[in-house]
């Protein structure tokens, strides 16, 4: 595994004008670290997970990248990050198969049906390889994607709630992920409020919404 850092840099998100639902959000990720981002319904924790991930450009701040000492551009972003949540969705008009092939030649990858057929077994959908997605249940989908985030072998996770809709197979195969990755040294930021995910984070950033200043009344 590459030495990675990612630096987020006082960043902020305003979806109007003054109004932030966070600010002033700092912190680091770097090889082997497993991070939870916690905070109240509401307080931004999907959000900042996509701006983290480069899907969202922050307000204020920066999120900065760099692969052993080398700062990268924002389009490189996406070859080092893999991303899971319940919310994002699959073309579900494909099979397994189908899906990760497109997906290899998006990424510019070669198509490894080894490795394809390994990560669907971990995940228990092997057996569903040339079933279409559409058919799957959620539980099913919520495994797919552990299985593209996967794909390309990223330095850093990004899991929103990953837990969401898998059985309690589903969620030890998932711990096993989180390990695993940490271990191998890559790095996972889980947006979280559960505490059996937050057991498998080493440290915490939580989000805070940020003071209202008080306007000053002139006399």
């Amino acid at each position: 595994m590459n030495d990675f850092h990612l630096n987020i840099k006082a960043v902020a998100k305003s979806f109007r004008m003054h109004n932030f639902l966070f600010r002033d959000m700092s912190f680091d990720l770097t090889n082997s670290a497993v991070t939870a981002l916690t905070g109240k319904n509401g307080s931004g924790k999907s959000t900042m997970l996509k701006i983290c991930a480069g899907l969202l450009k922050p307000s204020e701040g920066a999120v900065e990248l760099s692969l052993n000492a080398e700062l990268l551009k924002k389009e490189q972003f996406n070859r080092h990050f893999g991303f899971v949540s319940p919310y994002l969705n699959l073309y579900d008009e494909f099979t397994p198969q189908e899906l990760l092939k497109i997906t290899a030649d998006m990424r510019g990858l070669k198509n490894n049906d080894e490795m394809n057929q390994s990560r669907l077994e971990q995940f228990g959908i092997l057996k569903y390889q040339n079933r279409v997605i559409s058919e799957f249940s959620s539980g099913m989908k919520q495994r797919m994607k552990f299985v593209l985030a996967l794909q390309h072998n990223p330095e850093i996770l990004f899991l929103d709630e990953p837990s969401t809709n898998l059985d309690s197979e589903g969620i030890v195969v998932a711990e096993e992920i989180v390990r695993n990755h940490a271990a191998s040294g890559g790095a996972l930021l889980i947006a979280t409020n559960d505490e059996r995910e937050r057991s498998w984070c080493e440290q915490e950033v939580k989000i805070q919404r940020p003071i209202k200043q008080k306007k000053k009344i002139k006399i």
